[in-house]
């Protein structure tokens, strides 16, 4: 129900009612529209008004986070496409990833946005203790009946054939995308793998 509130924020322009929402999230939403009017001002001398897309950022993004408590208040075991389609976004790798140059190639070349915050999450959900619930090697374990060796091997298979799109993307379309925009999507990567390749170098760096 929490969430729900919170998401309805997320799309409104303005912070007219705020005061009715439960004290939590009136704070989250504060935070979050004074952070983009912020920004948004920063940057307005660069004649281009950033936060319709901060906005749309924030709410695609918050959208992802009712399905996860979904699916597991309701015991659901999502197959894992329907994991990957909504961890791409919950990753917030698109938010990270666009700039002003992108917004004009994000509706044409979405694909190379998608395997970015793939590869992110994979990483890291290969990285993680296995304690951790709902990951992608769960999801296929609960999907295909597989093994735990199995299923991290298919995940390493899945990570291997998104690079080779991504690589693929890079060299197709190097002459007509701006360069920053473009190599955004390998960097945040290869920051990913530098992370959890050998296991949760964010949330243990000690490891």
């Amino acid at each position: 129900e929490f969430l729900k509130i919170f998401n309805n924020g997320n799309f409104r322009r303005d912070i007219i009612g705020i005061d009715k929402l439960p004290c939590a999230i009136q704070t989250c939403l504060l935070a979050r529209y004074n952070t983009s009017n912020e920004i948004g001002y920063r940057t307005i001398d660069r004649s281009f008004n950033i936060i319709p897309y901060l906005r749309k950022a924030w709410a695609d993004l918050c959208k992802t986070y009712p399905i996860e408590a979904k699916w597991y208040h309701k015991g659901h075991k999502p197959t894992l496409e329907e994991y990957i389609n909504n961890a791409v976004i919950s990753t917030s790798a698109p938010a990270i990833l666009q700039n002003k140059e992108a917004l004009g190639y994000v509706d044409k070349l979405p694909s190379i946005m998608r395997c970015s915050s793939m590869i992110l999450r994979l990483t890291n959900d290969l990285g993680i203790s296995s304690v951790y619930n709902l990951k992608s090697i769960q999801c296929y374990m609960n999907e295909t009946g597989a093994s735990e060796d199995v299923a991290r091997k298919h995940i390493m298979d899945m990570l291997h054939e998104t690079w080779k799109t991504i690589n693929k993307h890079m060299f197709d379309h190097y002459s007509f995308v701006e360069e920053p925009f473009l190599s955004g999507n390998p960097n945040l990567c290869r920051t990913a793998q530098f992370f959890y390749q050998y296991g949760d170098g964010h949330g243990n760096p000690k490891q």
